[in-house]
């Protein structure tokens, strides 16, 4: 290191880049309720969809008897995937005594959990659903009511085709919002240490 210019070891310690910014006790709070806010919403719109996903197949398991196996298999997905949603959003409040330091493991916290919630769901909500639609279809090709048509054959290729699309399109997204809060949740330990 002879090409390396002397310096007073003060200055280089006090002109070295810190690596990131604080986060105010404010700050902390306010993304903690919006995140609290984004899990409550979520459960909402997941309840909401469970009670359509359980509701209507058994509302045609009553006109259509043929189906009812496949129906019900539906009716137990809907019902796990809005238990899952449940268990894995819990939301806590933040406590208006807590201190900053608390304040920001509990933020931490909530990173971690929702960073899990994309992760885990990459694997529930892609491989769920395409087994939901290939077991209706096989139920549905095993029944009586298949007649084997070509318009019959077209609108399940078109609905596997669809499912297909969507949730080759679902898993990246899960997985880069998984990353983004893996990268929130190491800027905070930045900040931590």
């Amino acid at each position: 290191m002879a090409d390396e210019p002397q310096s007073d070891p003060r200055a280089l310690w006090q002109n070295q880049p810190t690596e990131g910014v604080s986060m105010s006790a404010d700050a902390v709070r306010r993304k903690s309720d919006q995140l609290q806010d984004s899990a409550r919403r979520r459960i909402a719109a997941f309840y909401a969809m469970g009670a359509a996903n359980a509701g209507i197949p058994l509302v045609v398991m009553w006109f259509l008897p043929e189906l009812r196996l496949g129906l019900g298999y539906l009716v137990l997905t809907a019902v796990f995937l809005v238990a899952f949603v449940r268990r894995r959003s819990g939301s806590r409040t933040v406590s208006p005594s807590m201190t900053p330091a608390q304040g920001l493991a509990f933020y931490r916290d909530l990173l971690a959990r929702e960073r899990d919630f994309r992760r885990d769901s990459t694997r529930w909500f892609t491989i769920g659903p395409a087994l939901n639609i290939v077991v209706l279809s096989l139920v549905y090709v095993a029944s009586p009511l298949f007649h084997g048509t070509t318009a019959e054959l077209a609108v399940i290729g078109m609905i596997l085709a669809t499912h297909v699309v969507v949730l080759a399109r679902i898993a990246p997204r899960l997985r880069n919002e998984a990353r983004k809060f893996q990268t929130e949740i190491d800027a905070l330990d930045g900040l931590a240490a």
